[in-house]
């Protein structure tokens, strides 16, 4: 999973020309760190965008006193035009506890507003692959499903493309690029403050027995991302009320991806439901399905009914 090639512009690039034509408008998110400096270097050497197209986005959490002194010293230190750019001043009233989660709320509704007025479809990131690794343990932790630990980092939000170049990178990697560029950057200095649930776990994991056994973790649940697949093929949307399922076929899978698939199927249902299914409820699905005497019989299931006609067997969510 790891890539074990330094990071360069010439892989940078790759990326750049399978995903863009280079008449994109683009928003970079930067917060002066190495990470999103190392990925504004890189756009910026790629010279794949015009300039003009190229807007950056700083966001003051105006959690330390010296964070609004930095933006203004990149800021000129890259001779960013004021046109070019957009400061937005986050509310310091936001609590300890739930801080990185609300912040990170909160700036997705800006990127979204700001993309929207400028039409701009695209934004990056500089996430790498230890954010990765932090963002699955914290999931983990809060005993996420199996969509919610492969859907980490999704790619399109709210009509908005998220670009993660970075994300196979390790932050070791990102640091060696930034020295040999020479590149200047602010180091922000909570990062290591531990009242910060993710700095924990970012202590924890860097320990090599944690981090071994997460990465294996990490692995399992990639390869996992096929039941999304499988979810889409087994069940097919006529509309948003009703699916057919394809139960002959689903009745060939094992027992456990039977329940990953249904689990699967509901939680990207998740916001027509108030509460996600149970295991018991799934499991009652799964033996109406198995059994081929169900058919021309209707049961309530979890959300609604399965019916049967004509050898066909539908889901009607209520």
């Amino acid at each position: 999973m790891i890539n074990k090639n330094y990071l360069n512009q010439k892989t940078f690039n790759s990326y750049l020309v399978k995903n863009f034509s280079g008449k994109e408008k683009i928003l970079i998110s930067l917060s002066c760190g190495v990470d999103s400096t190392v990925l504004f270097d890189l756009i910026l050497k790629s010279k794949y965008f015009k300039s003009k197209n190229i807007h950056y986005l700083f966001f003051d959490h105006q959690k330390r006193p010296e964070g609004k002194f930095e933006i203004k010293k990149f800021i000129k230190n890259y001779k960013i035009e004021k046109s070019q750019y957009f400061l937005i001043k986050l509310d310091v009233k936001l609590s300890k506890k739930n801080f990185q989660n609300t912040s990170r709320n909160i700036r997705h509704s800006f990127i979204k507003s700001i993309s929207q007025k400028n039409d701009i479809c695209d934004i990056f990131l500089g996430h790498h692959l230890d954010d990765l690794a932090e963002t699955f343990f914290l999931r983990d932790l809060q005993q996420s499903n199996i969509n919610g630990l492969t859907s980490i980092f999704s790619k399109k939000i709210n009509s908005l493309n998220f670009h993660r170049p970075l994300i196979i990178h390790t932050k070791k990697q990102i640091y060696n690029y930034a020295i040999k560029n020479k590149i200047f950057w602010s180091e922000d200095r909570t990062n290591s403050e531990l009242e910060f649930t993710r700095n924990k776990i970012r202590k924890f994991i860097n320990l090599k027995e944690n981090s071994q056994v997460l990465k294996k973790k990490i692995k399992n649940y990639v390869n996992i991302k096929n039941v999304l697949y499988l979810q889409n093929m087994f069940f097919k949307k006529i509309n948003d009320q009703n699916y057919e399922i394809n139960y002959k076929e689903f009745n060939n899978l094992t027992e456990s991806l039977k329940l990953s698939v249904i689990q699967s199927f509901y939680y990207n249902l998740r916001h027509v439901f108030k509460k996600p299914i149970r295991k018991d409820s799934s499991v009652i699905i799964i033996e109406f399905l198995r059994n081929p005497k169900n058919i021309n019989k209707q049961r309530s299931v979890f959300g609604g009914k399965i019916t049967s006609y004509r050898d066909k067997i539908c889901l009607n969510l209520i």
